[in-house]
């Protein structure tokens, strides 16, 4: 008995002395992460029961007019959240009504997830002489880093220059066909170029890519960078849901550090450092930067040709920049197929020796012709978002 209560007695005093332990510090609050959207519904954009209306209601609340000199690269101080309070109407809101319509519900819902999509109105470098260049430039897709806001602002823009005045957007094939010889720095009169995009060619088809594009990039950070301004995670890409990962059989590189965006903004046509980022199979993206430097087309029509072909990875030329255009890109392929994209062919000069060849990725990938890109496809669309 005594011997059973000395170690009682033991017991008490040792519970005793925990008690007068300082407590150990609260764990640091968790980081912030944007895990959960808004849904279409949840905002009244209902397309389920109500698709006639819904690109309308959809534009009405989450589309805006930006004024000209928003910079979305300013910190501190100087950066101020660009405000979603100038609605678009007229030609604008139909065509971006008529993109939002045919686009799928999983799109339709990335699209509802966003503070806010602009009409940039940033006029173009030359008010006598608008370009291509003037459309790129002045559309883009980012989120806002707590240098910024604490509220991390998920933003896209097009640029109003898209519309060309009083005209629609250009159809998809001429835009499209713009953005390929933008990158190629093609002099030559003989260009490469689309044909009729089916079943759907035209301006509607056109704001979807466009919207896509510059959504793939907010959801590169999404995917990749789960807290706002934090580090890079690339976790969920090197594996995929099926194990392989998505670079796996389209980049090598170093470390992972060189799939990251320098600087956290990628400029239209960057190129990245071919000595730590390059394709796994030819033509080698240092090879296809030296024709293109050097107007060498007749070397690089056979080097898109190849691109393009049934046995590559890539979604577009764009795509094989640079590690996060091709997520980027394969993003915007996975939308306009939800669109029911079925065909967009891509004649090329020079394509096979001397004379032209036609490639389609579109239909390749629908016909089962590109099983690589359609794995990446299905990465990207099964990526985390809630």
């Amino acid at each position: 008995m005594i011997r059973k209560i000395r170690i009682s007695c033991t017991v008490l005093v040792a519970l005793l002395c925990a008690a007068c332990e300082q407590p150990p510090p609260p764990p640091p609050p968790p980081p912030v992460r944007v895990s959960a959207f808004l849904s279409c519904a949840a905002q009244g954009i209902d397309y389920v029961t109500d698709p006639v209306n819904a690109g309308k209601t959809f534009v009405s609340k989450k589309v805006s007019f930006l004024a000209p000199g928003f910079d979305p690269q300013l910190t501190g101080s100087n950066y101020h959240s660009p405000q979603c309070n100038n609605p678009v109407s007229g030609r604008y809101l139909s065509t971006l009504s008529d993109a939002f319509t045919i686009a799928a519900p999983s799109f339709k819902e990335h699209l509802c997830g966003l503070t806010c999509v602009f009409v940039n109105e940033n006029p173009c470098h030359d008010p006598q002489h608008c370009t291509p260049d003037d459309v790129t430039d002045n559309s883009w897709g980012f989120r806002e880093q707590p240098s910024q806001s604490t509220a991390a602002g998920r933003y896209i823009a097009t640029s109003k220059l898209l519309w060309k005045g009083t005209t629609p957007p250009d159809a998809l094939d001429t835009y499209e066909s713009a953005v390929l010889n933008r990158l190629l720095k093609w002099k030559g009169s003989n260009k490469p170029k689309h044909g009729h995009a089916i079943p759907d060619n035209g301006p509607d088809m056109t704001v979807l890519a466009a919207l896509a594009h510059e959504l793939g990039h907010v959801r590169w950070f999404d995917v990749n960078v789960p807290s706002p301004g934090g580090s890079y995670d690339f976790t969920y890409l090197m594996t995929c849901a099926d194990g392989t990962g998505f670079f796996a059989n389209s980049w090598q590189f170093t470390n992972t550090s060189f799939l990251e965006v320098p600087n956290r903004w990628r400029q239209f046509g960057d190129r990245p450092d071919v000595s730590h980022v390059e394709h796994k199979t030819d033509p080698k993206l240092s090879d296809i930067f030296q024709a293109i430097d050097n107007d060498d087309e007749r070397t690089l029509g056979g080097f898109n040709n190849t691109l393009h072909s049934p046995s590559q990875p890539w979604p577009s030329l764009f795509g094989s920049f640079t590690p996060d255009e091709d997520f980027v890109e394969t993003y915007r392929l996975w939308v306009l197929e939800g669109a029911l994209l079925q065909s967009f062919p891509l004649t090329i000069p020079f394509g096979q020796g001397n004379g032209p060849s036609t490639q389609n990725i579109a239909l390749d990938v629908i016909s089962h012709n590109k099983p690589e890109l359609e794995r990446k496809i299905n990465c990207v669309a099964n990526a985390p978002y809630r």
